[in-house]
């Protein structure tokens, strides 16, 4: 191998040699994020690690003919141990799944996809200039060979030369059945499979409660009617696209989003457990449903006109400073025990939702810990004196939801609460306190508003990902940060200025 490199260096222009080339195009491929493939490669997480090339042509040598760089191990980088010279059946074997954006082999009634081989006759597609036939074997397991090259003859997958190919290539072999086990009613499957996965099975733990529960109001108000007593193998992908069709005038594209979720996830399962081949649900959102309302938040100004008006109430002025300045959940404030606070850090280790088991944060990230700011740590010492328990395993906020609706709405609010056709009274103060001027947006718009202010401030999506305590500052970025309130917008400006 030494003596090919050394004579490959020789040639003037290394990097026209096909070495050279796919030196520099797996390079390109996860440094540029402007390259075409970038999300499949850098996107991703897959590193160039090679130095130099010529560490790259002593790792691989010379490239034989017919073959291209492919890494062994398909979510690795490119480094050495993990490349090789493969050709495209083998590439083609060690591919990630391949998602179709609008599988044509899907469209159809059961007879038309069979005839075209979404089931026994195989999935033709073309790829490095050849055509391939992807099929199941009889243990599930997926196997994909090489027909023909792309050429005059074989033009396209449905040409008869391509036919001829996949129906002699098909012909004796034993493919994987459509399902393996007993069809039921859609709602039996809920109620006797899906349901008890959810809340007992799923990751050997059961899903949130939280969680389950909201899937049981999709069910029970969007689904259950919907499907009726029709069964798992004879429900169809067009029954899904009438269903979300005559839904988009009624409810927003997320509520949409949600309905469609849990009905795929459901025939997932199925799948899995081989009651039928494929998900139904795997259809598009209609192009003209509502959109979604714009998520509401606090400012810095309104949380503290509203901390103002509870000024008779410490343990309320508490409340929302946790939310408005530390970005803490309404569950997580509830879960809040004495022991969690020390001099500095409020250590988030629980969350208390209003219906359902304490249990942990949601995510793994929310279990941490915040610095405690001068804005929440003189409400959490008055009201650390004036708790009748203050042990570290008592509760700070011990019934927040009921806190919420009699003591803190009807200070923002004031006769503009109405409960039952009267003007909510504070339970506290016996009478109906005079609005803070501020509206109500809930609990939650307290969590985006301190995190908008954060990245508003400090310039820094970092920081603001660091408060939410998100995974990925993707999402702080999609869903917590709120546009810029004028005032900060005018300050920024004038900044600009100097």
């Amino acid at each position: 191998m030494a003596n090919s490199a050394k004579m490959l260096f020789m040639r003037k222009d290394k990097w026209g040699t096909p070495e050279g080339q796919a030196y520099q195009s797996a390079r390109t491929r996860c440094t540029n994020p402007s390259h075409i493939s970038w999300k499949h490669y850098g996107g991703r997480g897959i590193q160039f690690l090679f130095t130099s090339f010529e560490q790259f042509l002593a790792e691989l040598g010379p490239r034989p003919e017919g073959h291209e760089l492919d890494r062994i191990n398909n979510d690795g980088h490119y480094e050495p141990g993990n490349v090789r010279w493969a050709t495209g059946t083998d590439q083609i074997q060690n591919r990630r799944p391949f998602k179709h954006k609008n599988p044509s082999h899907l469209k159809g009634t059961r007879k038309q996809r069979k005839t075209r081989g979404a089931y026994g006759n195989g999935y033709v597609f073309e790829r490095h200039g050849a055509w391939f036939l992807q099929y199941y074997q009889s243990d599930g397991t997926r196997k994909a060979v090489k027909l023909a090259p792309v050429d005059r003859e074989h033009s396209s997958a449905n040409c008869r030369a391509i036919r001829l190919l996949r129906q002699k290539h098909m012909m004796g072999m034993t493919i994987a059945p459509r399902s393996t086990a007993k069809d039921m009613r859609v709602v039996d499957f809920w109620e006797s499979v899906y349901l008890p996965y959810c809340e007992k099975e799923w990751k050997g733990t059961g899903m949130r409660p939280t969680t389950v529960r909201g899937f049981k109001q999709i069910w029970e108000q969007r689904l259950k009617d919907h499907f009726g007593n029709v069964t798992v193998q004879n429900y169809q992908a067009e029954a899904a696209r009438r269903f979300l069709q005559s839904l988009k005038t009624k409810l927003g594209k997320n509520t949409l989003k949600h309905i469609r979720a849990l009905a795929s996830a459901m025939f997932s399962e199925a799948v899995e457990r081989g009651i039928r081949a494929d998900n139904p649900w795997h259809v598009k959102l209609p192009k003209d449903c509502k959109d979604p309302n714009d998520t509401q938040h606090y400012t810095r100004e309104e949380a503290e006109d509203i901390i103002t008006a509870l000024v008779a109430h410490v343990d309320a002025q508490l409340v929302i400073a946790l939310a408005c300045f530390l970005g803490l959940g309404p569950a997580e404030i509830a879960g809040l025990q004495w022991g969690d606070v020390d001099a500095e850090w409020i250590h988030i280790r629980r969350n208390k939702p209003e219906h359902g088991e304490v249990g942990p944060p949601k995510t793994k990230e929310r279990a941490a810990s915040l610095p405690i700011l001068d804005e929440v740590r003189v409400p959490l010492e008055l009201w650390r004196t004036k708790s009748e328990n203050a042990g570290d395993g008592d509760w700070i906020i011990p019934d927040l939801h009921n806190m919420v609706a009699r003591v803190i709405r009807p200070h923002i609010e004031g006769k503009q609460f109405v409960r039952k056709g009267q003007p909510q009274r504070c339970v506290r103060c016996d009478k109906v306190p005079a609005a803070s001027g501020v509206a109500w947006k809930a609990l939650y718009s307290g969590r985006r508003g301190a995190i908008t202010h954060a990245i508003n401030i400090s310039g820094n999506i970092a920081l603001g990902q660091r408060l939410a305590r998100h995974a990925s500052s993707a999402t702080t970025t999609a869903f917590y940060h709120k546009v810029m309130p004028d005032g900060q917008f005018m300050d920024g400006m004038k900044r600009l200025k100097k």
